[in-house]
């Protein structure tokens, strides 16, 4: 049931009703508009800035191989259709946060000691991995992966206990393609001591595996919070959806309860009221608060195919395009890799950590990873020629570093001053260098490697030289690693 009018002039105010509005359409906020428009009983709205990314930005949004486009931190790569824009300094960032639009699509769980430790922190033990794990299991539909489209080789362990056969409706799967740069990966990771594991949602990073992936095995297009939970909920219920409306206030009565919000929608303000609850599920930027993993990449020029021949060989971008539409495979259906490392750092390189991070990393559970080692079959370096090219990137996983969103306005449409501040403390600068340090023996051990690295290059040697480096390069990998911390006592809140 609808009640929605919306009256187009400023000066008139209108109201829809409805038991529960949502205020953002991420992650979170489709799952929960789902999960309450399953009851008859209730009308339930949301509200979201965004709008449908397959009409918006098209295969760039939905095909895994373009899972890079708009995801720079070059501002110049901003699509405003998909992206807040947000503008950070001295470094920048611009990509989609958790609406509408989701260009994130791996799906690692994390440790049990972290949920561990967590659960110890709040002094509540509901938050154990082994407490949370039926929930997790709940939303993904696992398909295992289909190696006869993914080609020789390509069989992996994977653990199907981590997930529900009657979950639903998000579409987990594996890549449907394996890059032959992936066999070389393989023997390079377990060259540098690293044992293959039974996928990464087990509550065990430490090894290496490949990701599941957010990515519809039968039509090998990227599922999301959009084309499961909410197109589901389109389907079977009523639910209204309030696209490309921003929420500019929330109205409490005398009582100090909430009466209603604020809307615009092209420049017409009006309200939205609800009978029973209003949500705000509207996010945060995760990278401005340390919750996502900055990360950096060295390129290689090898000698085996890479995603890199989609950029400038045409009868390979053809071939990728028509094994793609007819059979849901090849390199168009791989977001660039297929194994994805996790280790604490060696032995041999954390010898050369000061006291002080080594007391920091300390701190971490001991089965956290402080490194993640992706290696990808794509292009990374801008070439004029027509070659492969392959990249080691180093996520950084145990970071110091604190970033802070700051409010410049009450005024939704403008975007909030954030400050970054990666590698600001010593930890994060050494386990940086000691992170790219491991990128090069890597490349070493993976052995197809063609002439001297493309970037930064063999001149790049003293630690000195690589920090510059990695400063002049470090990017957001656009993976979410944590939640706000609990606030448990007045000491963290910075009171007494």
């Amino acid at each position: 049931m609808s009640y929605v009018q919306i009256v187009m002039q400023h000066s008139h105010k209108s109201t829809s009703i409805e038991h529960m509005q949502i205020i953002g359409g991420g992650t979170a906020g489709l799952t929960v508009a789902e999960r309450l428009a399953e009851n008859p009983q209730l009308s339930v709205a949301v509200v979201e800035g965004g709008s449908f990314y397959e009409l918006d930005n098209g295969n760039l949004s939905q095909i895994p191989a373009y899972d890079v486009q708009f995801s720079s931190a070059d501002p110049a790569s901003i699509q405003p259709l998909v992206d807040w824009g947000i503008i950070a300094s001295p470094q920048t960032v611009g990509h989609t946060f958790e609406d509408l639009f989701v260009i994130l699509h791996a799906v690692p769980l994390g440790t049990r000691g972290s949920y561990q430790q967590w659960a110890d922190h709040v002094g509540d033990q509901s938050y154990t991995f082994e407490r949370l794990l039926s929930y997790f299991r709940k939303s993904p539909h696992f398909t295992p992966p289909d190696n006869a489209k993914r080609g020789p080789g390509s069989s992996l362990p994977y653990n199907p206990d981590a997930f529900n056969s009657a979950g639903g409706p998000l579409q987990v799967s594996y890549t449907n393609f394996y890059q032959p740069f992936s066999s070389y990966v393989k023997l390079g990771l377990q060259k540098l001591g690293l044992n293959i594991i039974a996928g990464l949602n087990s509550g065990s990073l430490l090894g290496f595996s490949e990701f599941t992936l957010t990515v519809d095995p039968r039509t090998a297009v990227r599922s999301s919070s959009e084309t499961s939970f909410l197109q589901a909920a389109i389907a079977t219920s009523t639910l209204q959806v309030y696209q490309r409306t921003l929420a500019k206030k929330i109205v409490f009565d005398s009582g100090k309860r909430v009466k209603n919000v604020l809307v615009e929608t092209a420049g017409v303000m009006y309200e939205l009221s609800a009978r029973k609850e209003i949500i705000l599920s509207a996010g945060v930027p995760a990278d401005a608060l340390g919750k996502d993993q900055p990360y950096y990449t060295l390129a290689y020029k090898v000698n085996v195919s890479t995603n890199a021949q989609l950029l400038v060989n045409p009868a390979f971008a053809d071939q990728a395009a028509e094994d793609f539409l007819t059979s849901q495979k090849g390199p168009l259906s791989s977001p660039g890799g297929n194994w994805v490392g996790w280790e604490k750092i060696p032995s041999s390189l954390r010898d050369g950590l000061s006291n002080t991070t080594l007391s920091d990393l300390a701190k971490f559970p001991r089965d956290w990873p402080d490194l993640e080692l992706l290696p990808l079959a794509s292009a990374t370096a801008p070439a004029a020629d027509k070659d492969n090219y392959a990249a080691i990137s180093i996520a950084l996983l145990t970071t110091t570093s604190r970033g802070n969103v700051t409010i410049l306005s009450d005024d939704t449409n403008q975007n909030p001053a954030v400050s970054l501040n990666w590698l600001l403390t010593t930890t994060d600068r050494e386990v940086a260098v000691a992170g790219f340090k491991r990128a090069r023996q890597l490349a070493a051990a993976i052995g197809i490697t063609v002439g001297p690295e493309v970037l930064p290059g063999p001149q790049t040697k003293t630690d000195e030289e690589i920090l510059e480096f990695i400063r002049g390069t470090v990017g957001p990998i656009h993976h979410a690693s944590a939640t706000c911390m609990f606030i448990t006592t007045p000491e963290e809140l910075g009171t007494d």
